[in-house]
């Protein structure tokens, strides 16, 4: 139901003014309260730490390589037309991706003194996912900081979910799409901007529309958090 109310005209969320480009809230952070669920529920596995460490960077190169080159097609397309807000999509998209890269790469440097590349892969992912929402809403300069911040959440929430709950989440979904989409969504609430919307939509708080596509933003979030974790446990 979550596609309905979201984008369709007649949906409730959409009909409150919900801004989510191309599925910030709809696809990521649903597929991380989902992911959350069932992690919870599965028993943790009981193998050496070598055996659950990466194994094979050619193949998540691979992986990665195709997951963000396939994201300019969804984030892109989502302006549903070539015209400059799927042009903005294509170019923060990127953007949001290189400096997820690059933060968490960073940052891991920071806690381990070593540079890894499935780090920087794990960064990318979670500045994609990040950006998702807002893609076609904000502004470029936008779109690194939120990849920075998206990024940032993202990994002290990897170690929050592993190293504190001991959940087992394989790919980190909980945090790589989970996190990242509630806060790159929430985000858009702050960094909108009617001059990337071609049909003059909501500015946010920055761009002086105050408080309310902020709340708009939050109460979206919290809905979705609640309804794919709660039924994805119940099920």
């Amino acid at each position: 139901p979550m596609v309905h109310w979201f984008w369709n005209p007649d949906g409730w969320l959409n009909e409150l003014g919900i801004l989510d480009f191309a599925g910030g809230l709809v696809i990521h952070a649903n597929t991380g309260a989902a992911g959350f669920a069932v992690s919870y529920l599965l028993q943790r596995r009981k193998l050496h730490k070598l055996a659950m460490s990466h194994h094979n960077l050619p193949l998540s190169y691979i992986g990665a390589a195709l997951v963000w080159s396939g994201w300019y097609s969804f984030n892109g397309g989502s302006a549903y037309k070539a015209n400059f807000q799927a042009a903005g999509a294509l170019l923060n998209t990127h953007l949001s991706a290189s400096t997820g890269a690059l933060v968490w790469s960073l940052l891991t440097h920071r806690l381990t003194g070593t540079w890894s590349l499935v780090q920087c892969i794990s960064g990318a992912m979670a500045g994609l996912g990040s950006v998702t929402a807002g893609s076609g809403f904000v502004e470029p300069w936008a779109a690194i900081v939120i990849g920075a911040i998206g990024a940032t959440s993202s990994f002290y929430s990897v170690r929050f979910f592993k190293d504190y709950l001991m959940l087992d989440d394989v790919l980190d979904v909980t945090s790589l799409q989970g996190t990242a989409g509630v806060v790159g969504s929430i985000l858009v609430g702050i960094f909108a901007t009617a001059d990337m919307q071609p049909d003059d939509g909501p500015n946010g708080l920055l761009y002086g529309g105050g408080l309310k596509l902020l709340y708009i933003q939050v109460l979206g979030t919290v809905v979705v958090l609640a309804w794919s974790g709660v039924w994805t446990y119940l099920i």
